[in-house]
């Protein structure tokens, strides 16, 4: 005999403390139904969350990397102390240094959360496993040129709401 496992007809067994079948079939495959389809669903579940979470942050990356390929004004480069002309990977420091010291007028103030995180990861990551090292070089180069342009961006907010502030 054939029949389906109801959650309902099992606690009412277990009320009037009538023992539950011990195999319960599926008819439309006559296998036992052992809970395999609540599993199938949490490893969809968990496998979507995964892959959401590898695109938000391939997302994330790729907008770092087209903002890092903006201009780094001189204003930023001279106020990190900045010798060359260009923003290196060793300069990640510097450069929050000079966001930490101006005063937050207008914006968000704790922009850059991810992109410390993502640098000491890379950074760790490029000590640890010699054969990333140049690639870790590569990705703190980018991480530099982004919170470089980020504060360049963000001396401009200042500038502006600075302008829009009535003078006594």
């Amino acid at each position: 005999m054939h029949y389906i496992f109801c959650d309902a007809q099992h606690r009412s067994q277990r009320k009037t403390g009538q023992e539950r079948p011990r195999a319960q079939l599926d008819p439309a495959t006559d296998h036992a139904n052992q809970g395999l389809h609540p599993m199938i669903a949490t490893l969809l579940f968990c496998a979507s969350i995964i892959t959401l979470g590898q695109f938000g942050f391939y997302y994330w990356r790729t907008r770092m990397r087209s903002v890092s390929a903006l201009p780094v004004s001189d204003r930023v480069r001279v106020a990190a102390r900045i010798p060359t002309s260009t923003v290196g990977s060793h300069d990640f420091q510097a450069i929050l240094g000079v966001y930490n010291s101006v005063p937050h007028l207008g914006g968000c103030t704790d922009r850059f959360r991810a992109i410390r995180t993502y640098y000491a990861v890379v950074v760790k990551l490029g000590r640890r496993i010699p054969s990333m090292a140049k690639w870790s070089e590569v990705e703190m180069t980018s991480c530099s040129r982004y919170v470089a342009v980020l504060v360049d961006m963000h001396l401009e907010r200042n500038l502006a709401s600075a302008v829009q502030m009535p003078v006594k």
